[in-house]
Parts: C-alpha cells; sequence; structure tokens
C-alpha cells in the first residue's frame, strides 16, 4: 500500500480542529513550554508548506524543528508523513527503502506518544525490511506511476495528472491510477474531473473502498451532505472489515 495516497489527508471542519486541539493539549504543553521563538517560526513553516501539499518543501524544515524540539507531537507526526512521501522521489531501490524505515521509526515514536491519526498508524506498520509493493505488474507502466508520484509530492499536480495517465493508458486495469488522477483533481479543486475519475476507479474494481471514500470527501467539500454519505457507506459496504473504510462516515457525521 502505498501510504502518501490511500490514506489521504483532507482538511478538518474547524469544530474537529478544535476537539483534536483540546485533546492534545495536555500532551502538548509540556512540549510548548521548551518552544522558542525560532523553533515556533520553523514550526509554522512547516505546517504551512504541509497545508499546500508541498511534502517535499516542508521535510528539511520539519527535520530543524524536530530537531530544535522533539517533544512536539504535531511536528513529528507531519514529519514521519513527508519522510515517507519522499521515499517516492527515490529511484535508488536501497535509498529508497532506508527512507521508508526512517519513516517507520518516526511514526513508531509518533504512536507512542500518544498519535492515534491512522495515517502515521499505518506507516508505524511498515515491514521492518522496507519492503512495498508495486502499483502494477507492467514494469513500465510501474515506473511511469512513480514518476506521477514523485511529482505529487514536490506539489506539481499538472505533472503528477500526466504521469497517471500514461501508466493508465499502459495498464487500463491499474485502479491507483484512477484513484490519483481523481485525488489531484480533488487538491486542484476540479470538483467535476475529481468526480469522473473515482467513478472510473470504481469501475475498475467495485470492491476496493478507497474510491468511495475519496469521492465522498469530494462531494463533501460540495456540501452535498446525502450524496457524500452514500459513497461513504459504498466504502464500509467494499471493506467492512478496515479501519479505514470508517473514517469517512465517521467525518461526515462529525
Amino acid at each position: 500500500m502505498h501510504l502518501t495516497r490511500y490514506v489521504r489527508r483532507v482538511p478538518l471542519s474547524s469544530t474537529c480542529i478544535l476537539f483534536f486541539l483540546l485533546l492534545l493539549l495536555a500532551a502538548f504543553s509540556e512540549a510548548a513550554a521548551q518552544s522558542t521563538p525560532d523553533f515556533a517560526a520553523l514550526k509554522q513553516q512547516a505546517l504551512d508548506l504541509y497545508n499546500q501539499g508541498k511534502y517535499e518543501d516542508a521535510l528539511p524544515v520539519l527535520q530543524k524543528a524536530h530537531a530544535a524540539n522533539p517533544g512536539d507531537l504535531v511536528v513529528l507526526d507531519r514529519l514521519a508523513f513527508c519522510t515517507n512521501a519522499h521515499a517516492f522521489t527515490l529511484t535508488d531501490p536501497s535509498a529508497r527503502k532506508a527512507v521508508r524505515l526512517q519513516a517507520h521509526q518516526l511514526a513508531k515514536e509518533a504512536v507512542a506518544a500518544g498519535d492515534n491519526d491512522p495515517v502515521i498508524k499505518l506507516i508505524a506498520d511498515i515491514p521492518e525490511d522496507g519492503s512495498e509493493n508495486p502499483f502494477s505488474s507492467r514494469a513500465d507502466a510501474d515506473a511511469v506511476m512513480n514518476e506521477g508520484e514523485s511529482a505529487f509530492v514536490k506539489g506539481d499536480l499538472d505533472g503528477a495528472i500526466t504521469g497517471y495517465q500514461k501508466a493508465l493508458a499502459l495498464d487500463p486495469k491499474l485502479y491507483s491510477a484512477a484513484l490519483y488522477i481523481g485525488d489531484c483533481y480533488f487538491r486542484k479543486h476540479d470538483h467535476e474531473q475529481a468526480d469522473r475519475w473515482f467513478l472510473h476507479a470504481v469501475q475498475i474494481d467495485p470492491n476496493r473502498e478507497t474510491a468511495y471514500r475519496y469521492w465522498g470527501d469530494d462531494l463533501l467539500a460540495q456540501d452535498r451532505l446525502g450524496d457524500a454519505r452514500m459513497q461513504f457507506v459504498e466504502a464500509i459496504v467494499a471493506d467492512p472489515y478496515a479501519k479505514l473504510s470508517w473514517v469517512g462516515i465517521s467525518r461526515w457525521a462529525a
């Protein structure tokens, strides 16, 4: 599972953010006491880049912020995520595996410190050998998919779409290619194209939950609550035993 995408994070509502902050306030208080103006500036810069989807640019800033204050759980969480994302920019298998293992260790630290985010828990579950499954059984399609992922991590959504479309042309049954094209359009706020590509992914494999969940996210962003609920329910029907299948309906309920 390629964790930068199947467990996409979407912006939280203001109510959810307030709840999250109150829940973690006690855990952050000690770290906040250790914070300095320099750390605060680094953290804000890192979070701004992260929230823009510029994970590659955010990574070195997060590394500096973490070195300045290792006890800040928000920084550790984002550092684990961006480190895992960085692996997709590497073509050397050994280097790629080493970076995935770094992400694995950072995520384990975050979980041990109280981070309950399902994204981080999945990164913490990366195999101890850093292995990963290919996108496609076709080597040419897999290589182009990884080019698309590298562009995505750098915030180049148009370049990512181009890569995924090339991969889908080579392997028309490549679920992740259609899914990721939809995800890029979601991030570009092009709802019509996003929904079209999520539907395409569902048509490729109706028994996988991710496209339904992503489609629900896009409908939720349009305030189409009834339609969003329908897709979130379809995600649960497709894979009722997966924890991520229930994330969408929980967000809708909130």
